[in-house]
């Protein structure tokens, strides 16, 4: 039974870290989130047969990570993102359009914001999405490295 626990927190990690990698790609985005829900739904699962185990505390580390991350860290970093954005996008060709007396489409103002802020939005991407994975992949090595060593997660509660 030890391998056997042993051998599925080690798919466990490995399905966590595919899936949020799988996340960056338009194609895959569905598979993946599908992917990180089933094996979320194993885990739960799985930890009622581990009452007092070390394995616990690897299935509540795996757990938190999931909902500390989606419902914690990426809100907020989203948020940040967002506030980022609005305060350094560049609006002069719409606001130069509003001063000549032209009317721009919704359409119109969205290919313009996008052209004109395309890059920003990409950095702001990239660096709220790097600081996600960064803490998910950490987190996920922390807990990783300590069932390889065959130990229990220390605190499995905490948010790093």
């Amino acid at each position: 039974m030890l391998q056997d626990n042993q051998t599925f927190f080690k798919i466990s990690y490995a399905v966590f870290i595919l899936s949020m990698l799988m996340q960056f790609s338009s194609v895959t985005i569905i598979p993946g989130s599908v992917l990180i829900i089933v094996a979320l739904l194993m885990i739960y699962y799985r930890r009622k047969k581990l009452g007092g185990s070390d394995f616990e505390s690897h299935a509540t580390w795996l757990i938190r990570t999931f909902w500390i991350g989606g419902s914690l860290w990426l809100p907020l970093l989203t948020v940040a993102g967002s506030v980022i954005f609005a305060l350094n996008m560049d609006l002069s060709k719409i606001a130069a359009a509003n001063d000549r007396g032209e009317i721009l489409s919704e359409q119109q103002i969205m290919s313009v914001m996008m052209n004109e802020n395309g890059a920003l939005l990409k950095n702001i991407f990239y660096s709220v999405a790097g600081i996600f994975a960064l803490w998910w992949l950490c987190r996920l090595w922390q807990g990783f490295n300590a069932l390889r060593r065959g130990q229990e997660v220390k605190n499995p509660q905490r948010y790093f």
